[in-house]
């Protein structure tokens, strides 16, 4: 039974590949490609100025976004146990102490970084600018 199966295939088979050409030179392959000098025309698109200008997105690692970096070396500080206060230092040279962990807020879903005063005011921090974040013993020994 399986000997007649594999017949059956193999005259099958065979007989399908009487209709194809001897050789490559006549097989069709329908358009030539462009030639090496051409360039490619792009197609119009319909309503091209209402589209205006798109954002480029692009998708950073985030071991690779400093952003993720600082926020990471912030939440390791307020989770140490003893917490050791510490200074933020950012771009335009300000800083702000943190002397307890109810100090520094982090937004998750916003990643911003929110610092409460002790008279009660609140600054918003963006962590990209945040130059240096260190201990509030050295730099008062530095400063």
């Amino acid at each position: 039974m399986i000997k007649k199966l594999l017949l059956v295939f193999l005259l099958v088979f065979l007989g399908g590949c009487t209709n194809l050409p001897a050789t490559p030179n006549q097989i069709d392959l329908g358009e030539p490609p462009l030639s090496p000098t051409e360039t490619p025309t792009p197609s119009p698109i319909e309503d091209a100025e209402l589209l205006g200008p798109r954002p480029l997105r692009v998708w950073v690692p985030p071991e690779f976004n400093p952003a993720t970096l600082m926020l990471a070396e912030l939440n390791r500080r307020l989770a140490a146990s003893p917490f050791a206060p510490f200074l933020i230092v950012t771009s335009s040279g300000k800083t702000y102490e943190i002397p307890t962990p109810d100090h520094l807020t982090i937004t998750r879903l916003l990643r911003e970084i929110l610092v409460e005063k002790d008279d009660g005011s609140i600054s918003s921090v963006n962590p990209l600018h945040i130059t240096a974040v260190e201990d509030l013993g050295q730099a008062q020994r530095a400063g």
